[in-house]
């Protein structure tokens, strides 16, 4: 253990989460560091976690529990009230389902104690895939964090990075106005920050378990990630500008390709095709796609969307 060590801060939103916050938890108090809070912050639950947690855990002055106090209903509005009530100087944000391995505090603090002018650090973290197995993830593809995350690749999870406090703080944490990428624009904004140090430890042990959740992909779904696309694009491409690179924004066609898939999911939904055309506009605009792709992905849509209907019209016939 390291001697005098500053505390951790570990944020999670939470929303009727009781049937399962109690594996987390324990993931937590069973970290060989000691020196750490807990801060859960409720989305409005209409389950019996408040009461859950407060009567378990009554005689852990650690875990701290606290509602969300303002809009917009979000996870990024509760994690932004974890980190103003965080007393830490580093800060960890954990979803409710996942998992710390015993060990993850006590790596990620060494690597502070001996790389203390990081701003934050990533760690790799082990997954339960389909067959029930745990596997070990490798970031090291090749490619730059910001490519990655610009590609719209699963590249480090929420959990992975552990944080400067000061630093997070200065970038304004998460933009609640997000519903989808919360955690994609974030980590964009924090490595495109001028002089930011931050290092991804590929050789040490995975210390988080990530369990997969399933995607809601509804055409309710595809409008709330239209809504976080308006914001996404003349966000990064405003990054991008600020660190000159703003040739580097064709790497987001991945995000558009994306779309195209909760389209076809939706079954061709008439509000989810409405947007398509502004989709496709707002990734020509700035520079993502050209203007011959942008012709292609137009005449493709149309061609698609009139043998939908067709068949459609067919089906309803036939019935």
């Amino acid at each position: 253990m390291i001697p005098s060590i500053p505390l951790i801060s570990i944020i999670t939103p939470i929303y009727n989460r009781a049937h399962i916050i109690q594996h987390t938890i324990e993931s937590i108090i069973q970290q060989t560091y000691d020196n750490w809070e807990f801060i859960l912050i409720d989305d409005g639950s209409t389950d019996e976690i408040e009461q859950f947690i407060t009567e378990k855990y009554a005689n852990e002055s650690r875990i701290k529990f606290h509602k969300r106090n303002r809009e917009p209903k979000s996870a990024s509005t509760c994690r932004n009230i974890g980190i103003e009530n965080a007393t830490g100087d580093y800060l960890i944000f954990l979803d409710s389902d996942d998992l710390l391995e015993s060990f993850c505090l006590e790596q990620r603090a060494n690597v502070f104690f001996s790389e203390p002018m990081l701003d934050f650090a990533v760690f790799r973290f082990r997954y339960l895939n389909h067959e029930g197995n745990y596997v070990e993830n490798n970031f090291d593809n090749g490619k730059e964090p910001l490519i990655n995350f610009l590609s719209n690749k699963s590249y480090w999870n929420i959990t992975c990075p552990i944080w400067k406090k000061s630093f997070l703080s200065s970038i304004g944490g998460f933009n609640p106005n997000f519903m989808r990428y919360q955690d994609i624009e974030m980590h964009i904004r924090a490595i495109t920050q001028p002089d930011v140090n931050y290092k991804i430890f590929f050789e040490l042990k995975p210390d988080l378990i990530i369990i997969p959740s399933v995607k809601k992909q509804s055409s309710l779904f595809a409008l709330d990630v239209f809504a976080s696309l308006q914001l996404l694009l003349p966000q990064t491409y405003s990054c991008l500008k600020k660190i000159n690179k703003i040739h580097y924004a064709k790497f987001m066609e991945g995000y558009l390709k994306e779309w195209l898939k909760l389209m076809l999911n939706s079954n061709f939904d008439k509000d989810v095709c409405m947007k398509t055309i502004e989709v496709f506009d707002m990734f020509e605009k700035y520079r993502i796609i050209s203007n011959i792709k942008f012709i292609y992905y137009k005449i493709t849509f149309y061609v698609a969307q009139f043998f939908i209907e067709v068949m459609m019209l067919i089906y309803s016939k036939s019935i």
